[in-house]
């Protein structure tokens, strides 16, 4: 265990926290819910959570404590709290703030499974994967971890569906560009068919 993994498991804690408070908020006001510090706590622990993605990554490299641990455990903290912020903001609730649509949640979740699978299979076929994060995911990441916060503000002044189309944009190219490197990857391996 390192001090970076040691952010990262915090990080992990930090989601069921930042869960609990936006599904209170949502609640009706006459079962408690709409209380602005429920909103506004949920967004503090949702940016520290964002912001320690960050900090971990750069206390790994900076002080040289890459472990294996770290490389599985900071991608999958990283889902839990996007697909933990998409959930809960993807319902509406009692209280008038934007959500995501529908078609965004199954898109997001349908586009993870496929880059699961793909990862498996290249394992499967080539025993081996090389795993290299492209500028384009870093990037559609942290938009969807700035939107996600812009949404628990809800800014009267702020345009959803714009943010929400530059994200998309994002996602669609760094998708593509792992579907590309997932084929090459299967193509070194011998599978020649592909």
């Amino acid at each position: 265990m390192t001090l970076a993994n040691y952010i990262t498991l915090f990080r992990i804690l930090m989601i069921p926290v930042f869960v609990t408070l936006t599904v209170y908020y949502k609640l009706p006001v006459e079962q408690g819910g709409g209380q602005t510090w429920m909103i506004i706590t949920s967004f503090f622990v949702y940016g520290l959570a964002a912001l320690s993605d960050g900090i971990d990554g750069y206390i790994a490299r900076r002080y040289h404590q890459i472990s294996n641990l770290g490389k599985v455990l900071d991608p999958v903290a990283d889902k839990f709290l996007q697909f933990s912020g998409i959930l809960v903001l993807s319902y509406q609730g009692s209280q008038d703030m934007d959500m995501f649509p529908l078609w965004f949640v199954i898109f997001f979740f349908s586009r993870e499974v496929g880059l699961l699978g793909g990862y498996l299979i290249i394992q499967h076929f080539n025993q081996k994967v090389r795993v290299v994060p492209h500028w384009t995911g870093k990037t559609s990441t942290a938009l969807l971890m700035v939107l996600i916060g812009l949404m628990l503000l809800d800014l009267p002044w702020f345009r959803f569906e714009w943010m929400l189309g530059v994200v998309m944009i994002f996602i669609v190219y760094s998708t593509i560009y792992y579907i590309r490197d997932a084929i090459l990857q299967l193509k070194e391996g011998g599978q020649a068919g592909i």
